[in-house]
């Protein structure tokens, strides 16, 4: 340990030793002695004379503590020796070390040096970290890092014990002021070199570093160190994968190298110490995957099975009604016709409905036509008369209907030219309608004959009026005197005069549309 103006640099070393999964520092909690110190260290090449795996790079006299040295001894942590400087016990184990990081304007630097168990290979990610605690002396300071270096330094290469001035790519740059408890300062980098070695300490000079006054008035700074880890950064992520019910898939990595894999439910049974796993499994099963770094992630396989959805045939609805198609299949994804990626779809309009349905069995698509059917309100109207030459045209369309007419007919257009008896029955998704009319012969502007010849040679044999339809009118006739002598209220065309004698008679007729025609007629044989 430097010693300059009284003030004691004190580093303490503890050895209980906590092994940390891929910690590419060897003897990280400094655990392992190979002397065990009671003073300060004096020189470079002593601080290794106690110390495995470390080395100091500069002739800065960096400590070694333990709680195996006597209480008398300076380099035990609960020190009764008069230039001891406060007690701190490690935070592991029963060793720790102690580096000198701030001088007040000398620049005076103490580091600690080591070389990895393995080259870091450049390109990859690692993750450093290492628990500092502030000594009660002098000044609490910023700026403690970790320097990661390709070569050893050497104090005979470096030749004093100033500042490294080197950049470090672990660095705190808060002020650690806590001297009670242990604070770790820790990051990651990406490795640009095949770098071997560490080094621990402040590369900032004094007037680049920040410091706060402590509670002794020495005009420097002094902090244990213990408990380094440099590792790489695993971070495996768990996995969730998708098979077909009754395929296989291989497990895999394309990040990290995997070691082993086990099954969740039985992670003792190792069950392949390969980096690629083939699995066929019948339910949900998962998986844990050992990388090389030591961490673990877990693979799931879930079982998808086919998809059997079926939006069902083309169909109709009535206005204001609607269809609810449903597309659920297990671990799907949905893509609609109008681009909804919902498992359900809502229906309320005429149109052709689509889904995609993706699982890991495939891609399966379905799709129906739905019309949306307009109320039946078609009405063929009330009796009426047809006259003669006339045409009357029926349109009974109605959207998504089906229609029967009364002859078998199953058009929705229905053309008529003679009367009769009229039906339709129409049926959509709204119901079923029926409608019917009669329509009755028309005579105005029909021809009535004045003169009838009974006589048997088939002219004029009977008051024939020239109008469609028989039985549509009520005939009377009168004689001169204005007796009835022939009344037919559904009358036929078949009056012959067979009562009457030859003469002059009057007839009323009476149509159903209540219209009265009347006249006179002559009976001649």
């Amino acid at each position: 340990m430097f010693r300059l103006r009284n003030q004691l640099f004190l580093l303490l070393f503890f050895i209980l030793f906590q092994a940390h999964s891929q910690n590419l520092v060897p003897n990280s909690s400094f655990e392992n002695l190979n002397h065990i110190p009671c003073l300060y260290v004096n020189g470079y090449t002593e601080f290794s004379y106690h110390l495995q795996d470390w080395t100091l790079p500069t002739y800065g006299t960096s400590d070694v503590f333990t709680a195996l040295s006597p209480t008398n001894c300076f380099a035990n942590p609960f020190s009764t020796h008069p230039e001891a400087d406060g007690k701190q016990a490690p935070r592991t184990g029963n060793n720790m070390c102690g580096i000198s990081t701030y001088n007040a304007g000398l620049d005076y630097r103490e580091y600690i040096q080591v070389k990895l168990t393995s080259t870091l290979i450049v390109g990859e990610q690692y993750y450093a970290e290492m628990y500092v605690s502030g000594a009660e002396y002098g000044y609490l300071c910023n700026n403690i890092g970790m320097h990661f270096s390709n070569k050893e330094v050497t104090p005979i290469e470096i030749g004093h014990h100033l500042v490294l001035e080197v950049i470090p790519q672990i660095k705190s740059t808060d002020i650690i002021s806590d001297t009670e408890h242990w604070v770790k300062i820790s990051g990651r980098f990406t490795a640009t070199a095949a770098v071997e070695y560490m080094i621990i300490g402040n590369f900032d000079k004094d007037n680049n570093t920040s410091i706060i006054k402590n509670n002794t008035d020495e005009r420097s700074s002094y902090y244990y160190i213990d408990d380094v880890l440099v590792k790489p950064v695993c971070d495996p992520t768990d996995v969730s994968l998708a098979i077909c019910k009754g395929s296989s898939i291989t497990l895999q990595s394309t990040e990290r190298t995997i070691v082993s894999w086990a099954l969740a439910d039985s992670p003792a049974a190792i069950l392949s110490n390969t980096p690629t796993l083939l699995v066929s499994p019948e339910i949900a099963t998962r998986y844990i995957a050992t990388y090389a770094c030591g961490e673990t992630s877990v693979f799931e396989v879930i079982i998808d099975p086919l998809p059997t959805f079926d939006l069902g045939k083309d169909t109709a609805i009535c206005t204001g009604q609607k269809i609810e198609l449903d597309a659920t299949t297990e671990h799907a994804t949905y893509l609609w016709q109008d681009g909804s990626t919902k498992p359900d779809y809502t229906v309320t309009k005429t149109g052709v409905y689509s889904v995609t349905v993706k699982n890991a069995c495939g891609s399966f698509k379905d799709q129906m036509f739905v019309q949306v059917d307009a109320p039946l309100v078609f009405n063929l109207g009330t009796d009426t008369t047809i006259c003669k030459d006339e045409v009357i045209h029926f349109d009974a369309t109605t959207g998504g209907a089906s229609y029967l007419w009364q002859d078998g007919s199953t058009h929705p257009t229905y053309t008529i030219r003679n009367p009769g008896y009229y039906a339709v029955t129409i049926k959509n998704s709204c119901g079923t309608k029926s409608e019917n009319l009669t329509l009755h012969i028309c005579c105005e502007g029909a021809e009535i004959p004045n003169l009838i010849t009974p006589n048997g040679d088939g002219k004029n044999e009977t008051f024939y009026i020239d109008c469609y339809g028989n039985g549509d009118y009520e005939l009377n006739i009168y004689n001169q005197w204005g007796s009835l002598v022939y009344q037919n209220k559904a009358y036929l065309n078949n009056w012959a005069g067979n009562d009457v004698s030859d003469g002059i008679y009057y007839f009323v007729l009476t149509f159903l549309d209540k219209k009265i025609h009347n006249g006179w007629v002559h009976v001649l044989r």
